[in-house]
């Protein structure tokens, strides 16, 4: 597993683009030439995840990756839980890095953007409770990993028609979540 690079990064140009792809197609190379039969492909450099359920493709759906310098890590585990009406705890990388330094420049940034600040021996904790402007929207898929990255729901529906979606931190934002849940767990 590769540890993704953090940063923070704007704008996506033809530059990042090739680099993204060179990275995807290194990991292409680490795959698994015989991959279990039933299992989440993600293609990070596509922007697409495939489930297959024995040996048979399920399912096919956009999904929002990494940025560049946040890039959405290798990973191989499985999806332990699915969470209707998520909180956002949001992870220390971006409290430290975006948070804290908007916060600095604007008391009220955070009030604004529907956040919570907490304290909690000395550590700041920012959290986003359920609700329609939730950064992972109405549903999560969580699997165990140590880059606090999930799939989930977003309330930014429009980057789903972008060509290029790479304008995460790092998590998996999926198109039409409901429905990949009914899919997964055959409901």
């Amino acid at each position: 597993q590769q540890t993704p690079q953090r940063g923070v990064v704007r704008h996506t140009g033809p530059a990042d683009r090739a680099r993204q792809l060179a990275v995807n197609l290194e990991r292409r190379r680490w795959l698994d030439r015989n991959p279990p039969a039933t299992r989440i492909d993600v293609n990070t450099a596509a922007t697409f995840l495939e489930y297959w359920r024995n040996g048979s493709l399920r399912d096919k759906r956009r999904v929002v990756v990494g940025q560049p310098d946040w890039e959405t890590p290798q990973l191989l585990s499985p999806i332990v839980q699915l969470v209707a009406n998520p909180t956002w705890n949001v992870p220390p990388s971006i409290v430290q890095n975006e948070y804290l330094p908007a916060l600095a420049q604007d008391p009220t940034v955070l009030a604004r953007m529907g956040l919570r600040v907490s304290y909690n021996g000395g550590e700041v904790q920012i959290t986003q409770p359920p609700g329609p402007g939730n950064a992972l929207g109405r549903i999560r898929f969580n699997f165990p990993n140590r880059f606090l990255v999930y799939q989930h729901d977003t309330p930014d529906k429009y980057m789903f028609g972008q060509d290029l979606r790479a304008e995460s931190h790092g998590c998996m934002r999926v198109q039409d979540p409901a429905k990949y849940a009914e899919v997964l767990f055959n409901i």
